[in-house]
């Protein structure tokens, strides 16, 4: 008794036989109609074909495999990069507004001497009077 899978799941009581290539699948005689102008051969023989288009496609993933690798080494060494170029900034960020600060404080202690200053003259001319 064969199998129910040998069968055409369209015309049901003709077997496949044939593969066709350009579709990829099986087909049964009576299909090889609709498949007109497709390439097709012997079941038997699909084998090597497919086997043929997975090593196809296991060499092209292989491929891929290789520029996936690289990109994430790239991607690695530019998130490398990014931190240090951070950190550098951050320095520059620090100093600048250090040197603001400082600035900053130095025009702070002007201002108050010159008000303490402003202030013992005042002081002084009102001591005179």
């Amino acid at each position: 008794m064969m199998k129910k899978s040998n069968f055409c799941p369209t015309h049901t009581k003709e077997l496949m036989r044939h593969f066709c290539i350009t579709c990829c699948t099986l087909i049964c005689m009576e299909c090889i109609v609709d498949h007109s102008g497709h390439e097709f051969v012997r079941k038997e023989e699909s084998i090597y074909i497919l086997k043929e288009n997975g090593d196809k496609i296991i060499g092209n993933l292989e491929i891929m495999a290789g520029k996936t690798e690289q990109l994430i080494e790239q991607g690695f060494a530019l998130t490398k990069q990014m931190k240090m170029r951070k950190v550098k900034v951050m320095r520059q960020i620090e100093s600048h507004y250090d040197k603001i600060i400082k600035q900053v404080q130095l025009k702070k202690a002007e201002t108050k001497l010159k008000y303490s200053d402003s202030l013992k003259v005042e002081e002084c001319r009102i001591n005179r009077e």
